[in-house]
């Protein structure tokens, strides 16, 4: 019973991303930031400025993350709501645009006081887990 149990969560897992769309999203949205941080944020010795907050684009609206998402990204981040008004950092992302059931975009955005820079990132199920492989960089030839 006990190897059937193990069986079945391992080819769970392995085979592909659930279908709870939901779950999902949270578990994208952590990559997503994850990459950002250490895009944007992260000094060359691997410590991020702090207070570095974030926030989330949902249907249309700016909302604070689920406590397991930011426990998902780092000690570091705080919610958006949380932020003092002369926040050093803010990394915003979402919505998520499902493309396939293993390959999403994300826009993404960074903000300081003296900057801001929008992209949009690709998320992929690879090797059992999502991973940001980065913003896409489009070409127009004028």
């Amino acid at each position: 019973m006990l190897a059937t149990s193990l069986l079945a969560c391992r080819s769970a897992t392995s085979s592909g991303p659930s279908a709870d769309r939901a779950v999902e999203e949270e578990l994208i949205l952590a990559q997503v930031f994850r990459y950002e941080l250490r895009q944007f944020v992260e000094a060359p010795d691997h410590a991020v400025i702090n207070p570095v907050c974030v926030a989330i684009i949902s249907q249309g609206q700016l909302i604070d993350p689920a406590e397991t998402l930011l426990r998902r990204v780092n000690a570091g981040v705080v919610k958006n709501s949380a932020c003092p008004p002369a926040t050093p950092v803010r990394l915003v992302a979402g919505p998520v645009e499902w493309i396939k059931t293993d390959d999403v975009r994300v826009k993404g955005s960074y903000q300081d006081r003296t900057t801001s820079t929008a992209l949009e990132y690709r998320v992929a199920w690879e090797s059992g887990a999502w991973a940001c492989l980065g913003p896409i960089i489009g070409y127009d030839p004028l």
